[in-house]
């Protein structure tokens, strides 16, 4: 991918903070994982629609769906008790229908690192995808609610 240099940044008062992020997007280098097969074009609009046309995760609690690849994003988030912006990851789980459910969740990013450590990295070489999930929520030591995903299959 080639830089595009015919695209010019302003600093001001309302880029400050976004001057890194504004870089990395003109040098082609924003952070997204994509576990969808393909380098082709098609592949690449199928995760652009899978990221833009998600439904929220919650739509699909406590019911089986059966995922077949996932996007992970990084997206930024205040922090409830500082306020301070802190980087959490923003997660879409593509189904074997193609439906696409989203949550801004580390309990579903861990489930995924789990599931993906012992079965491997979705793809059409791996027979150990899809994998039939159920999405819940459960309490932490302090009482707050987090997402996880329940491996049924």
């Amino acid at each position: 991918m080639t830089e595009n240099t015919a695209v010019e940044v302003f600093e001001t008062t309302s880029t400050v903070g976004l001057m890194d992020e504004i870089q990395a997007l003109k040098n082609g280098k924003t952070p997204v994982l994509s576990t969808m097969d393909g380098d082709d074009r098609a592949s690449r609009i199928s995760t652009l629609q899978a990221m833009t046309d998600s439904t929220p995760l919650d739509d699909v609690m406590g019911k089986e769906i059966e995922v077949a690849h996932y996007v992970v994003q990084p997206v930024e988030m205040a922090d409830e008790e500082t306020g301070e912006l802190v980087s959490v990851p923003r997660i879409i789980l593509v189904t074997t229908d193609g439906s696409a459910y989203h949550a801004i969740s580390g309990g579903i990013f861990s489930a995924l690192k789990n599931i993906s450590s012992i079965l491997g990295m979705p793809s059409k070489d791996n027979d150990e995808w899809p994998v039939k999930v159920t999405p819940s929520t459960d309490k932490t030591r302090k009482g707050y609610k987090v997402f996880t995903l329940k491996v049924t299959g």
